[in-house]
């Protein structure tokens, strides 16, 4: 039976069962107006303005906000204001933005072998909870998980323009997701320049270099150019070198760098383990993890689509270097480890629905 036929039955199921597990998890915040995701009142309290324009007049800590959110986020939100509160519509952005996730989840998991394959892996998206913790509160953060599983399917399949959208979304919603998707475009462009010949290469290059040129001068108008002078630069590691508010106990742990080898494991450590053994427990559930990989894919039969797994290759080495670039250039490209904290969890997650097809 072709595959367009089989879809239908299973992707209905699984975007409801992504609405079910969302109103279950956020049940508590969805019954009462007074409970909300912590960085709310930071990022989108201001938005309020918007129904209320006496509100926040002329504040420097309003102003400021209102500067670092993207500009995807505020158009979201500005069309939200329409019909309900900014506060209570991030309630609204966050489900959203669980459910077209676990959408492009069932694509990338029907690309990578069939309908089963795309089941499972949306099963194992609701045990993986760095997926919802980071959606909640319907952030600039929150966006980067569709963005990333939407440019994927789109590049699992061939589909380079509607890839290149994906990346032009992105520097609009979320930078560190723009620069993942960006990297991992080059890195499969260069591989096509090299294994495929110049005429068929040449069809793609028009598809893949317009969106990616849009998607460069939207971000650096928005975070170059248009950048607001009053609010001075970014500190330097210098600059946070021995200051207790920039190392562990301060509002951001980032001096020292979490070492690349610990950051791979974070989204493995099992809650139970004691704080000592967690990193320990993680590379244990890691290795275990590879090796019912490496297994499961010897099978003469596993039927796995290696260019899905190959798009995959390219998302993991372009995560590795730009968590490198970010360390070096440390904070100009934001947190090293959100460049890998994200991909990561796609991969793991994407990795175990392959070992139980």
């Amino acid at each position: 039976m072709p595959k367009s036929r089989e879809r239908l039955p299973y992707l209905p199921y699984a975007l409801a069962a992504a609405t079910l597990v969302f109103i279950v998890a956020h049940w508590e915040s969805l019954s009462s107006p007074y409970v909300i995701n912590d960085d709310v009142r930071q990022q989108i309290y201001w938005m309020q303005a918007w129904n209320d324009p006496e509100l926040f007049q002329d504040d420097f800590l309003t102003r400021y906000a209102s500067r670092y959110v993207p500009w995807g986020v505020k158009g979201v939100y500005w069309v939200g204001a329409q019909f309900m509160n900014p506060v209570q519509c991030t309630k609204v952005v966050t489900g959203a933005l669980f459910v077209i996730t676990a959408g492009f989840l069932f694509g990338i998991g029907r690309a990578l072998k069939d309908d089963l394959a795309g089941v499972l892996l949306v099963c194992t998206y609701f045990f993986f909870e760095g997926f919802l913790d980071r959606m909640s509160g319907g952030l600039s953060r929150g966006f980067v998980y569709p963005l990333m599983t939407g440019y994927l399917w789109f590049l699992c399949r061939g589909k380079w323009g509607a890839a290149g959208v994906m990346i032009v979304l992105a520097s609009l919603f979320n930078p560190y997701a723009f620069l993942l998707c960006l990297g991992t475009h080059a890195l499969f462009a260069v591989y096509l320049r090299v294994r495929q010949p110049p005429d068929k290469t040449r069809g793609h290059a028009m598809v893949m270099i317009l969106p990616v040129v849009a998607a460069i001068v939207l971000a650096a108008l928005q975070y170059l150019i248009l950048r607001p002078a009053e609010y001075g630069d970014v500190v330097t590691r210098a600059d946070m070198e021995g200051k207790p508010e920039y190392m562990e106990g301060g509002r951001n742990a980032i001096i020292p760098v979490r070492p690349v080898w610990e950051e791979m494991v974070r989204q493995l450590e099992p809650s139970f383990a004691p704080k000592q053994w967690e990193i320990f427990a993680g590379w244990v559930v890691l290795l275990a993890l590879l090796a019912a990989v490496a297994r499961a894919l010897r099978r003469k039969n596993h039927g796995m689509d290696w260019r899905v797994l190959r798009a995959f290759s390219f998302f993991l080495i372009a995560s590795f270097l730009l968590y490198a670039a970010a360390n070096v250039v440390l904070l100009k490209l934001f947190f090293p480890g959100r460049y890998l904290e994200y991909s990561l969890n796609i991969v793991y997650c994407t990795l175990v629905a392959v070992v139980l097809r």
